[in-house]
């Protein structure tokens, strides 16, 4: 029994020695694991992929030496994860084939070309890469591929909801945010609602949002007067170029908005007493400044009324900045404006940081009329400073003044709106703002270029002036570049003398309105000034537009004073009349007690049914004279049974 137990143990013994001796042992150094997209640039342990790339995976190791009982061959093999956010997990998605080689003391890489493609449902992926001999796994390496969606769908767009008390107007912030490695250059934004309740808007923005970056869009809105409160909804869409991908407002996406507009009994008053103050606009746009620098900058007050407007005071909300009124141009003329210069000192910035500020004006008109802060409404404004400390090349000081330029056309011709081709380089070694300035419409207003970038677009242009000019005007921090300027010649004809203008006068309980009918035969739009010239009643001056073909303007006037007087339409020295006088329609007697005009047939109707009725009784009692002797004796008898 004892020489059996030995025996037993005798052989365990020589199992474990000779597994001792067989066991294999490799000797790896240099392992990589590298990530690439699809055919492009070298393999990285960690990598930035777009939406649906292909990517290729390699494993590269060296073998120093190989001793024991090793297999034939050493192999690798990966495993590809996917972040899921609802677990806060890793899912594995698939595992690669199984690629080998002889055995030996040798480099070796193994390669899958096109293993699989990424999608943007998962921003994030991992891939374990496992060296083999035979089953035993010798190492392990991880690499990452972050997915940015540059799609279309990578730009979002964030609102607010709007309360507005009736007449007055409200401004609230939205934002475009380009959640993408690509430039977004806006090319197109809109605001419309499903009625008329918003009396007018506006819109502050940038055209360039950069990639990973947000732009915030001012929106200020007008409110009709209600009568009781209401709510409508309202619609936020943009198009643009992403990169070099055209993105329109489908795809970008859509987002509505809710506007409550208030009744509070004041809308008329209110109107009566700013409504001249509505025709004063300002014009802000963000500013940029590198830490421990200072700037100027030009901001622009808008006169769109028939009169001279003084500005009597300018102020700035700030939070926290050194930013002041430099020099405000006094006088604002009729169609024209006036700058108000500003001169920003930035200090030492910790962190780059954006900071919110409030421009308000106040002033009067030339015939004394005077406009609040309120009236004319407050203007935000973006102002960011930017840490430089680790800036790189801005913090050099090397700056190339000359490494600017701006390809434009000497002059171009539209018809009354129309497209420019531009082509702007900036190698200055710094970032340049280039701000589109002119009395037109411009599609954009402002194009920012970094360090070593071009941009070529179209400029779309509207205008109804027979000449004007546009300005490519830019900004570059430390340097002095001259502008470009654009001459635009409007090759619409067209004399204001050919306009047909005709009258109607529209009477209710509450107002009497002078409707003028135009129609404009020309392919000219014109804009110039209505003049109402009428006895015994004072009413201003208003630059209105006439487009080609049928439109028409009105213009109230008091309810009981009868219209007698001229209309004038004034363009470019030109002008167009017509004559009014009330007195010379017989219905207008009518009209001075506050009866519509639809109900004069019902009052007609009216009469000749009572003039029937009559008619009729009379014609009853002389065709039946015994009827009558009946009713008399019939009338003596009640009399004296009363008696």
């Amino acid at each position: 029994m004892n020489t059996k137990i030995k025996f037993i143990g005798i052989v365990f013994f020589l199992i474990a020695l000779t597994s001792m001796v067989s066991a294999c042992s490799i000797n790896l150094s240099n392992i990589n694991l590298g990530l690439r997209v699809a055919g492009d640039g070298d393999y990285l342990e960690t990598l930035l992929a777009e939406n649906n790339d292909s990517i290729d995976l390699k494993i590269s190791f060296k073998i120093n030496s190989s001793s024991g009982n090793c297999a034939s061959n050493i192999s690798a093999k990966t495993k590809i994860y996917r972040w899921n956010e609802n677990t806060n997990d890793w899912t594995l998605f698939r595992t690669t084939s199984t690629k080998s080689a002889t055995l030996t003391q040798d480099d070796y890489s193994f390669t899958w070309y096109n293993e699989f493609s990424v999608n943007s449902n998962y921003n994030r992926y991992k891939i374990e890469g496992i060296i083999l001999e035979g089953s035993n796994e010798l190492e392990l390496r991880e690499a990452y591929i972050d997915v940015e969606d540059n799609s279309c769908s990578g730009i979002k767009l964030i609102v607010d909801d709007f309360t507005i008390d009736e007449g007055r107007d409200t401004t609230k912030t939205f934002r475009i945010e380009n959640n993408t490695g690509k430039n977004f250059e806006l090319n197109n934004l809109r605001i419309y609602f499903t009625n008329s309740l918003i009396a007018s808007g506006s819109a502050d923005y940038s055209n360039y949002i950069g990639k990973y970056s947000n732009q915030n869009v001012n929106v200020t809105l007008r409110a009709a007067s209600v009568s009781t409160n209401q709510t409508i909804s309202g619609t936020f869409a943009i198009s643009g170029k992403l990169g070099e991908t055209n993105c329109s407002e489908t795809q970008i996406g859509r987002q509505t908005f809710q506007t409550t507009v208030r009744e509070t009994g004041q809308s008329n008053d209110y109107q009566d007493s700013s409504s001249e103050c509505n025709d004063i606009r300002i014009s802000t746009r963000n500013i940029e400044i590198n830490e421990n620098t200072s700037t100027k900058e030009i901001f622009y007050l808008e006169n769109k009324s028939t009169k001279r407007f003084e500005i009597t005071k300018v102020e700035i909300i700030d939070s926290g900045l050194n930013i002041k009124p430099f020099y405000i141009e006094q006088y604002a003329f009729p169609g024209n404006g006036a700058n108000i210069y500003l001169e920003l000192i930035a200090n030492n910035a910790f962190s780059t940081k954006s900071y919110e500020q409030v421009l308000r004006v106040q002033g009067k008109f030339s015939d004394g009329k005077t406009c609040s802060y309120s009236n004319i409404g407050d203007k935000t404004f973006f102002v960011t400073i930017n840490d430089t400390s680790t800036n790189g090349i801005n913090n050099t000081g090397f700056s190339n003044c000359n490494g600017l330029t701006i390809n434009v056309p000497s002059n171009i011709q539209i018809q009354n709106a129309g497209t420019m081709d531009y082509t702007i380089t900036n190698n200055t070694g710094q970032k340049a703002t280039i701000y589109l300035e002119g009395n037109a419409q411009l599609s954009q207003s402002m194009i920012v270029l970094p360090s070593n970038a071009s941009i070529s677009n179209k400029l779309t242009i509207g205008t109804n002036q027979k000449t004007t000019n546009i300005t490519f005007r830019p900004m570059i921090e430390g340097c002095d570049v001259s502008s470009k300027m654009v001459q635009v010649n409007n090759t619409v004809t067209g004399i204001v003398t050919s306009i047909n203008m005709e009258s109607t006068i529209i009477v209710d309980q509450n107002n009497k309105i002078i409707r003028i009918n135009f129609n404009n035969p020309t392919n000219k739009i014109f804009t110039g000034v209505l003049k109402t010239n009428l006895e015994n009643q004072i009413i201003n001056d208003k630059i209105i537009t006439i487009p080609t073909g049928e439109s028409f303007t009105e213009i109230i006037v008091e309810l009981n004073k009868p219209i007698k007087g001229s209309i004038q339409f004034v363009f470019e020295g030109l002008e167009k009349t017509i004559y009014l006088d009330e007195s010379k329609n017989n219905l207008m007697g009518l009209f001075a007690f506050g009866i519509n005009p639809s109900l004069i047939g019902i009052i007609f109707l009216a009469l000749i049914l009572v003039a029937i009725i009559v008619i009729v009784t009379e014609s009853t009692k002389t065709a039946d004279p015994d009827r009558e002797i009946w009713m008399e004796k019939e009338t003596q008898k009640n009399t004296i049974k009363k008696e």
